[in-house]
């Protein structure tokens, strides 16, 4: 009994761990076991349907998504500063001047003028620039739709499978209620004498097959909102 137990709070703390590093939580975090039968379930996270913007709004939140969009950015800022390389530089020129022999009669001598250059050839090396930036828009812009649209697709993905795990835990919940019901039915025939005992123990059975059920429909939903959460990167809200 012993060995078994340490084996056990061995496996616990092994789990403990290896569900920190897939969350991402620090080393230092301590987990805790609770009764999956009879913990509660926290509903209605995901909608029966999202709207676009919704949908988008969430995927914006995603640091992929958010650094995919800034490359973009940063790609068309690089190609419309090199678009103004093209247009006239225009300086304007000042300049004062006294002129003569005694500080008394010196002549003040000024001028004022405009000048402008205009680009017009520098070896093509702007023109191979220009191409170059248009080309890096163009990937970045394409990345940024690839991974958006990547994004809403999880994002769409997860909330499917959470309202199938929500769906699929009800009709669990209802057959281990049933199994109960029927337990208590067996215990009260057997009570009064129109029953037997194997009526009873296919029931326990029934009961534990339930129970069973339910633990493993329940950890498929805790692994959907997890998924979820992942898809909308609100990990931090995760309980």
């Amino acid at each position: 009994g012993a060995a078994r137990l340490s084996v056990a709070r061995g496996g616990r703390e092994q789990a403990g761990r290896e569900l920190g590093l897939a969350i991402g939580a620090p080393i230092d975090t301590v987990t805790d076991v609770i009764d999956v039968l009879r913990a509660p379930v926290e509903r209605g996270m995901a909608t029966d349907s999202l709207t676009e913007q919704v949908t988008r709004t969430l995927a914006s939140r995603r640091p992929d998504v958010s650094a995919s969009a800034a490359r973009s950015r940063a790609a068309v800022g690089i190609d419309r500063a090199r678009r103004l390389e093209y247009l006239p530089r225009v300086a304007a020129i000042g300049e004062y001047q006294a002129l003569g022999v005694t500080t008394a009669t010196l002549p003040a001598v000024y001028r004022v003028g405009v000048q402008a250059s205009i680009p017009l050839v520098d070896g093509f090396s702007r023109t191979r620039r220009a191409s170059l930036d248009a080309e890096r828009v163009r990937l970045a812009t394409a990345l940024a739709d690839e991974v958006a649209l990547r994004a809403t697709r999880e994002i769409e993905g997860a909330r499917v499978e959470l309202r199938r795990a929500e769906a699929t835990l009800d009709v669990a919940d209802s057959r281990l209620a049933l199994a109960l019901e029927e337990l208590e039915q067996a215990r009260r025939r057997v009570r009064v004498g129109v029953g037997t005992t194997l009526e009873t123990t296919q029931a326990i059975a029934a009961v534990a097959a339930a129970r069973d059920e339910v633990i493993g429909v329940r950890l498929r939903y805790q692994l959907a909102r997890v998924e979820w959460h992942r898809a909308t990167a609100t990990l931090d809200a995760l309980r």
